[in-house]
């Protein structure tokens, strides 16, 4: 259990002289000299976010107006085939309804005696067959 001792040779203390501890220890400290140059001034920065914000906003409106006008352009497509639809159903209608026609006249019929005697009207002769009912045959 020894205790560390330092060597008296390999001592800082030792080795300083006297006139210059003593310059060191009271004399002022080092004082640097004010530049002559002024002083920088800080500059005004944007940062990329707000720049990219700005950005994003002009997208906006940008694609805003776009989709508003492909709207108002599918409105009044839309608006112009209604109308037609309702055109063509009023025509149609129009067609569908019934309006009566006009009796035709044709030319009279004069009736004039015939040269050939008519014909004398007789019952038909029916002739009853015996049915045969094995056989598959239809007569």
């Amino acid at each position: 259990s020894e205790t560390f001792q330092p060597d008296s040779s390999s001592s800082s203390i030792n080795s300083i002289s006297d006139n210059q501890l003593h310059r060191v220890l009271y004399s002022r400290p080092f004082e640097p000299q004010p530049s002559k140059k002024e002083p920088t001034l800080p500059q005004e920065f944007e940062l990329m976010t707000r720049h990219r914000a700005h950005e994003r906003a002009a997208f906006d409106i940008r694609v805003s107006t776009i989709n508003s006008q492909k709207e108002a352009e599918v409105k009044a497509v839309s608006l112009i085939k209604g109308k037609e639809e309702a055109k063509l159903l009023r025509i149609k209608r129009n067609a569908s309804v019934h309006r009566p026609e006009p009796i035709r006249k044709y030319k009279n019929v004069d009736i004039s005696g015939t040269k050939p005697p008519l014909t004398k009207p007789k019952s038909p002769n029916f002739v009853k067959r015996p049915v045969h009912k094995g056989s598959s045959t239809c007569v």
